[in-house]
């Protein structure tokens, strides 16, 4: 009996198992797919033909087995699990002269907050993503493959003992920012201010660790007493706070390298929304101008006329009656 065999990790998804194969092919042991899918997966079988290494045809029922989801979408990729690199001062070292953005889930627990999470962050163009080593806390495995959608293979997975930690390390290198719904400061305030800080030649881009907490408890004590800023997101119902992946969602778009100079809000016809103080100097909406004569104008020659051909229809409107731009 071979005790030295690795434990392996099934991941599936179409859009999963095409990314594994686009960025580490080497780490597949063995692929199984339908019939319908192999054409999409020519590629990798030929590497895997090369190095000797399973794979082919199987049934719906087989692959459901491997990979312990009916949620497989015809396709199975069995890997070898992989230690991640553990964070050391010379990782932080690298990450604050790259003006890294990396995330720090503090015992999140659900592997689909994992993945959902992994799968924001490769969108943004973030990183690295620090799993801490604690029980109950989410790791890689199946769920967590598929939901990120291919997302874990283009950011870099890291371990650590705790979030207190990494963030011990990180000081005076990254500022770590704790998303938590008692902070006294707003996202997009944060989100703002640290871009002017960072906007210059002069002063590249600071890397950022953001912590993100537990579902049900939000941030560790320790963590939220050593990160340096705790932010939250302005809510405007009764729910308190959001589920830690659209937590996340939200912090990495405000807080992605460039957003704050190139994004939405520059965007012409953009409006934020503002905060509650700043409501009551907001000029008032323009009123449409009022039509000189008495009565509804009348069309021209007393019946309205088709436009030309290459010309638009409909009246036209000043200036005072345009609108933004609808999201």
């Amino acid at each position: 009996m071979n005790t030295n065999r690795k434990r392996e990790t099934a991941v599936c998804g179409r859009q999963a198992v095409r990314s594994l194969g686009d960025k580490r092919p080497d780490a597949v042991k063995r692929l199984f797919f339908t019939e319908e899918q192999a054409p999409a997966f020519g590629p990798l079988c030929a590497f895997l033909a090369n190095h000797q290494r399973l794979y082919r045809i199987a049934e719906p029922a087989e692959l459901e087995r491997l990979s312990g989801s009916k949620h497989h979408q015809g396709v199975v990729a069995m890997i070898e699990d992989a230690e991640a690199p553990a964070v050391t001062a010379a990782i932080v070292a690298q990450w604050a002269a790259a003006g890294a953005r990396i995330i720090l889930l503090d015992k999140v627990g659900d592997d689909h907050n994992l993945g959902s999470i992994a799968r924001s962050a490769a969108f943004f163009g973030y990183d690295g993503l620090v799993l801490c080593d604690q029980a109950g806390a989410a790791h890689l495995s199946t769920s967590a493959y598929r939901v990120a959608r291919g997302g874990l293979e283009h950011i870099t997975v890291y371990s650590a003992a705790s979030a207190r930690t990494v963030i011990e390390l990180c000081k005076g290198q990254l500022t770590s920012v704790g998303a938590d719904h008692r902070g006294s400061t707003d996202i997009r305030n944060f989100a703002w201010r640290y871009s002017q800080e960072t906007a210059s030649p002069e002063a590249p881009g600071k890397a950022l660790l953001l912590v993100l907490g537990n579902e049900e408890k939000g941030l560790s004590m320790d963590a939220r007493a050593a990160c340096d800023i705790l932010v939250r997101i302005r809510g405007a119902g009764p729910v308190e706070s959001l589920n830690v992946s659209q937590t996340a969602a939200i912090f990495l778009y405000e807080l992605a390298p460039g957003h704050r100079l190139q994004g939405m809000d520059q965007a012409p016809g953009w409006r934020g929304r503002p905060e509650p103080a700043d409501r009551d100097q907001l000029p008032s909406p323009a009123k449409p101008d009022k039509p000189s004569g008495r009565g509804s104008p009348r069309p021209v020659g007393g019946h309205h006329t088709r436009p030309k051909p290459g010309q638009t229809g409909g009246p036209r409107r000043g200036p005072a009656s345009r609108q933004p731009p609808r999201d």
